[in-house]
């Protein structure tokens, strides 16, 4: 017969190493002032179908994998396929897949362009709309010179930031870097799926 408290202590051991591995493995040096901080609201974006106005609470109960992303970006097309399958292989465990149309340079914007972008590229998350760059400025540039602005952001059921791919290719293209960043960004939105928590 197994010992319950004995039991209970190898869970809890079982869900702390399954913890700090995640973290590790999601910890990219340029996105570690956004880690483990809550979302911060991103104000002014517009969804493309309604509601428009949504705030970051309005998502709380779900996690969130959120793509910012252009229209002549190579990354953002080579990442399409991977944040596809992502929404919907987690759709039905809660996850939901924002994606952020962030113009270059900002200007105004069309609903109706940013599905046609979204579709010529692959993207299938719910769109939005961010033309002043506030939200990109709010949630991942904050005042820093980043190498990209296609960067994701993985998010729990709570709000706070649990990984972050600091843009670039989110696929097996590109470098041993990008794929390292992208297998590790993966890792960690499996865990919190599957566990419900980092």
């Amino acid at each position: 017969m197994t010992n319950p408290l004995r039991a209970r202590a190898l869970v809890v051991v079982l869900a702390l190493s399954l913890a700090a591995m995640a973290r590790a493995d999601s910890a990219d040096p340029e996105g570690s002032d956004v880690l483990g901080k809550r979302l911060p609201d991103w104000g002014d974006l517009r969804f493309v179908d309604a509601p428009v106005h949504r705030k970051p609470a309005d998502f709380k109960g779900k996690v969130l994998v959120i793509r910012f992303w252009t229209d002549q970006c190579p990354f953002c097309r080579a990442s399409a396929p991977v944040l596809t399958g992502w929404g919907d292989k987690y759709r039905d465990k809660g996850l939901v897949v924002i994606d952020i149309y962030h113009p270059k340079p900002p200007h105004a914007v069309t609903d109706d362009e940013v599905r046609a972008y979204a579709k010529r590229i692959g993207l299938r998350g719910l769109l939005a709309v961010d033309e002043r760059w506030s939200a990109l400025e709010k949630l991942w540039l904050r005042g820093q010179d980043r190498a990209y602005t296609s960067a994701t952001l993985l998010v729990d059921r709570e709000g706070v930031v649990r990984a972050v791919h600091r843009g670039g290719y989110l696929s097996q293209d590109g470098s041993d870097d990008d794929r390292q960043q992208a297998q590790a960004f993966e890792r960690s939105l499996r865990t919190l799926m599957e566990n419900d928590r980092l």
